[in-house]
Order: structure tokens, then sequence, then C-alpha cells
């Protein structure tokens, strides 16, 4: 589990193939049924884009990497296949926001598992998004992008205090500073 996690960095570079295909992402869609909700609520619902036009439709609305300041964003040919969007019909509420977390999480984990790279994107344009998929008192909160990682992303140990803005290095591979576990650890009791 622990390589798991460490695989399942956020990407924001993708090789166009493999792909996730239509199929994948129903398999992924029957896999998260099964995540934690509060209340066993379920109020959680899925868009799957993987038509290159929906693609294109999506990608227009994102945000990508607010660090990297000199960075538009993917080219063309790094663009992600697929998209997994969130779709809530309630106010956001604190239990919703946790079920948001854990289903996301777990998409994640089920593309690494699978050789995918996944960015969970929360900056983008609600409107547009909302639109172009056309669900009816359904609004999206976040968008998963997958694809094949086609960058190295590498994590680095910080210390409290240290920087935690990811960057990319003189041979543009993708650094992402991580706290070590005794400087999150508050108290062992």
């Amino acid at each position: 589990m622990k390589e798991l996690l460490r695989k399942a960095r956020s990407v924001r570079r993708f090789a166009q193939t493999p792909a996730m295909t239509a199929d994948d992402m129903k398999e992924m869609a029957e896999a998260l049924r099964f995540t934690p909700s509060a209340g066993n609520l379920q109020r959680i619902r899925f868009a799957l884009i993987t038509k290159k036009e929906n693609r294109d439709a999506v990608f227009a609305g994102l945000k990508f990497a607010a660090y990297l300041k000199d960075w538009e964003g993917p080219k063309p040919d790094e663009r992600p296949t697929s998209y997994l969007v969130l779709l809530t019909q309630n106010v956001p509420d604190t239990n919703l926001a946790i079920d948001v977390g854990i289903v996301s999480e777990a998409a994640v984990l089920y593309a690494a598992q699978k050789g995918f790279g996944t960015c969970i994107l929360a900056n983008f344009d609600r409107k547009a998004v909302s639109e172009m998929i056309g669900t009816e008192g359904w609004q999206p909160v976040l968008v998963l992008a997958f694809g094949t990682p086609s960058e190295t992303v590498v994590s680095t140990d910080i210390a409290a205090g240290e920087s935690i803005r990811y960057y990319r290095d003189e041979a543009d591979t993708h650094v992402v500073p991580k706290l070590r576990a005794d400087t999150l650890i508050l108290r062992e009791m």
C-alpha cells in the first residue's frame, strides 16, 4: 500500500496511449460505488469523459499547476485522455466534502494500480463543465484527469517550515516536497 501511495502522485503531463477507455472508466465507477459515505447517503455521481471532443471541452475550463507560474498547462499531446467529473446535488457540507475526498483518493489509487496517472482539479470553470455535461440539478465539484504519465514525478522530504511548493528541476522532473512523518505526528501517547 505504501508503494501504491507513492506511485499515486499528481501527474500533469500525459502520453496519449494507452488511454483509459470508456470500459475502463465504467469499471472504475463500479469499484468506486463501494467507497464509504456519511450516513450511506451516496450523494456523489459521475460523468465519464473519454470522447475527444468532450475531453477538449473539459480541458478548456481547467487550470493546471498554480505554483508553476511560467507553465500554461499540458500541450495538446500531453493532455489527459479521460476525465471523471464528480457531481453532487446538495449544498456542500463537511460530510459531503469528506465523501468527495474519499471517492477522489480511491479513484487515484484505482488508476495508479492500473498504471495510469491522475490529477485532481478543483480549479475549473464549473459553469462551462456543467453546461457541457448537461446534468441538470447536479453540480460538478471536482474533475479528475487521467492518462498514462509522461513526466517523472518525485517526492522530496522536508521539515516543518520549509517550502511545500512543487516545482520542476533542471531535468524537468516534477518535484513535490512532502513533510516527513516525524513532522506530521504531533503526539505519541
